[in-house]
């Protein structure tokens, strides 16, 4: 098997030759057993014997593994090191190394290669699919595509094929996924009702727009979501005068209405954008929903989403729940995220009015000091522009 390891160049190989051998000579003598601390005068580390270990996960402990699987990762290595140099991209099909060591128990990770936000979750005909934003050339950001994971218990994960890739006039930002079980969309059939994912367009030159405009295009999926044909006439949404900041659609059925719901958002105006849809291509502006400062000017509000819970349980009883992020400015610093509870009529997401929260004293008296109050002035304070 031949795989890409860059950071190991032809330089190392002498040192981790030298500390394979080392190894393999105190074995040899008997000088070394299995649990005994390892010092390696090559390598200048050493590893902590049974009786030093506090915890195997403690960062310090590199070498947390017997002599004789260090002496096989060792020439594993060396193996590694002697491939001669390929681009990256040509070793997409080479069967990976498992790494279970650096992965999550239970948290998806591709193969290989940079993912980020999460994309078109859905769960059909018994297969949960995650797409997620991925960048099949490399590790870093950049040439955004769509990445495709699937799984029948949301434990253990399938990658699959890229579902999506960039090309020379666009990229392909976050979006959401529905079943378009009634073939509202004509992209199916009665019998085979296509997937239909709504994304942002991240335009190039050479696009007919402005290079990094966005917008909002689809594509569609006959095959039970295995592969995915663009639609032919994208974007389907797009601001006049068009916008570099339009981006993060999310559709879901809006049952009460009986048409498709979308919110996305101008993220640096702060502002969700409310529309409808009989038939997921054709779009129709309904509303916008802002709170001006909120949560301050500088941030930019991202992957907004308008769903409705039932109060307490009783479904007779609905809440409407817009969910926004910002980044940054959330009360953490970073990235956070934002929910307003209200009502929706079918057009304008209406906030529930609530008190204003009780003026916070400038100094707190430590005795009477509580953690969610020295985070709401934390809070405050930033709002003000106040260290």
């Amino acid at each position: 098997m031949k795989f890409w390891i860059p950071e190991l160049t032809s330089r190392k190989r002498p040192v981790y030759l030298a500390v394979a051998h080392e190894i393999e000579a105190a074995i040899d003598a008997g000088t070394l057993r299995p649990g005994d601390a390892l010092w390696s005068e090559t390598f200048r580390i050493r590893t902590p014997s049974h009786e030093e270990r506090s915890s195997m996960y403690d960062p310090q402990h590199r070498f947390f593994i017997r002599p004789r699987a260090l002496v096989s990762w060792l020439f594993t290595v060396l193996a590694v090191t002697a491939v001669s140099c390929v681009p990256p991209s040509s070793l997409l099909a080479a069967s990976p190394i498992d790494t279970p060591q650096w992965r999550s128990a239970i948290h998806y990770t591709p193969q290989r290669n940079w993912m980020s936000d999460p994309n078109g979750l859905v769960y059909y005909k018994g297969l949960y699919h995650l797409f997620y934003q991925y960048n099949p050339h490399g590790n870093f950001w950049g040439d955004m595509s769509w990445g495709h994971a699937t799984s029948r218990d949301l434990i253990h994960w399938d990658e699959q094929a890229v579902a999506m890739r960039a090309n020379s006039t666009e990229e392909v930002f976050s979006g959401s996924v529905v079943a378009d079980t009634r073939n509202t969309s004509g992209l199916g059939t009665a019998k085979a009702p296509p997937l239909v994912a709504i994304y942002t367009s991240a335009y190039k030159a050479g696009s007919g727009h402005e290079p990094g405009v966005q917008a909002q295009s689809l594509a569609y999926s006959t095959d039970d979501g295995r592969t995915w044909q663009q639609y032919a006439h994208n974007p389907v949404l797009t601001l006049n005068p068009e916008s570099r900041q339009f981006r993060d659609p999310k559709v879901s059925w809006y049952a009460h209405g009986g048409y498709w719901l979308m919110t996305a958002v101008v993220a640096d105006a702060h502002v969700v954008k409310l529309y409808r849809s009989d038939n997921l291509v054709d779009w129709t502006f309904l509303s916008d929903f802002t709170l001006p400062d909120v949560p301050h000017r500088g941030a930019l509000w991202g992957m907004p989403d308008l769903l409705a819970l039932a109060l307490d349980g009783d479904p007779a009883r609905q809440k409407w729940v817009m969910i926004v992020n910002v980044n940054p400015w959330s009360i953490a610093g970073g990235s956070g995220v934002m929910y307003f509870v209200g009502q929706f009529d079918g057009t304008r997401f209406i906030p529930d009015v609530v008190p204003p929260v009780a003026p916070i004293p400038r100094s707190i008296n430590g005795s009477i000091t509580v953690r969610t109050t020295m985070r709401r002035e934390h809070f405050r304070m930033r709002q003000q522009g106040e260290p």
